[in-house]
């Protein structure tokens, strides 16, 4: 009899175990469930990096693109009597999480100018090597005047840096799920990209991976392989244009979520002096920002990109500095003008035989 009850035991406890497994897994559904329809309904807007519904929603109802891709009307090759103007960079160039193009940067900056065009050429994602490409595969068929390179701290990162450092180092998987999958999962379900967010900031306070202000930092060794792949590409970029006769401005855009104890004063320094040494003209954008920094200039608090707010501080600094270089070179032609002409008067007139 002993021998009959043992299977039979252990049948019951297979049989109570599963039944508590799936029990457990149901809770679990449906607490996933309620999770996914509380979060459209009232949730927070997801963040950038994790790429989730949120992302997907706004690229489907707020952007439209032109022919070449780029989020703006279609643009003309043809020269006109306006001052030409790309503003090239990433995505707070293209305007992420803002609604309406006409409140992103370049478009506000074209407000600001008279007699003046400008083109927004920023692709999300993109670093300044990309930027260099886009400008040479599609950027100068267009005959511009001056170029405006919106930087971003994140810019010298490597170009495999979206496709495996960001999403395995510095968000990885919720579940050891694979990247396909997890990416998959993670721009359809508002309650997945949540969870995901949620574990991913529970690591950095407990010091488990990476923080997103160590990755801008491990930019920023002179001596590093980043650091010179990027020196190299940023002198390339300028020297491109000015070899076209094309001027180049920078702009500097500060890490938003950090102004009150901002930690890359050091990257800043290098950006400007590196870009600084190739001749073009550089605008730190952080000072004036940190005259607002009472205001909100960030999208959310998941979200650094900068809000509408921001783009138009942005774009107002700009004006004013390229009102001054623009004045500069006008006053640089006059006064060349002038000198050839005083030397040609000084020569008088060519003798006869």
């Amino acid at each position: 009899m002993t021998s009959k009850k043992k299977p039979q035991s252990l049948k019951r406890r297979l049989r109570t175990l599963a039944i508590n497994a799936g029990i457990m897994l149901a809770t679990l559904f449906v607490f996933f469930v309620l999770l996914e329809i509380a979060l459209r309904i009232a949730g927070p807007s997801g963040d950038w990096y994790a790429a989730g519904p949120q992302r997907q929603a706004f690229l489907e109802d707020h952007v439209q693109r032109n022919s070449d891709r780029f989020r703006d009307r279609e643009f003309s090759t043809t020269r006109s009597d306006k001052l030409r103007i790309l503003a090239v960079g990433d995505s707070f160039t293209f305007g992420d999480s803002v609604e309406n193009i006409d409140d992103v940067w370049p478009r506000v900056l074209q407000s600001q100018l008279e007699n003046t065009e400008v083109y927004n050429l920023g692709i999300a994602g993109t670093n300044t090597a990309g930027q260099r490409n886009i400008l040479r595969d599609r950027g100068y068929k267009y005959n511009p005047d001056r170029i405006v390179l919106a930087f971003v701290l994140n810019d010298p990162e490597p170009p495999d840096a979206n496709t495996r450092i960001v999403p395995e180092v510095l968000y990885p998987p919720l579940l050891p799920i694979g990247q396909p999958l997890d990416t998959g999962l993670t721009r359809l379900s508002y309650a997945y990209a949540f969870l995901r967010q949620k574990k991913n900031q529970l690591s950095e306070r407990f010091g488990w991976k990476m923080t997103y202000g160590e990755f801008i930092a491990s930019f920023y060794d002179p001596d590093g392989e980043y650091w010179q792949a990027f020196a190299a590409e940023a002198r390339g970029l300028v020297a491109d244009a000015r070899s076209q006769g094309i001027e180049v401005d920078v702009a500097i855009f500060p890490m938003f979520n950090a102004l009150d104890a901002y930690p890359f004063e050091q990257a800043h320094t290098m950006a400007a002096e590196l870009f600084g040494s190739t001749g073009a003209g550089v605008i730190d954008l952080l000072p004036y920002y940190r005259q607002h920094a009472d205001e909100s200039l960030s999208i959310s608090p998941t979200d650094a990109h900068p809000n509408e707010r921001a783009h138009r501080i942005a774009a107002e600094v700009i004006a004013e500095h390229l009102k001054t270089r623009l004045a500069e070179s006008a006053n640089a032609d006059s006064e060349a003008g002038e000198s050839a002409g005083a030397d040609s008067e000084a020569a008088g007139p060519a003798g006869t035989d």
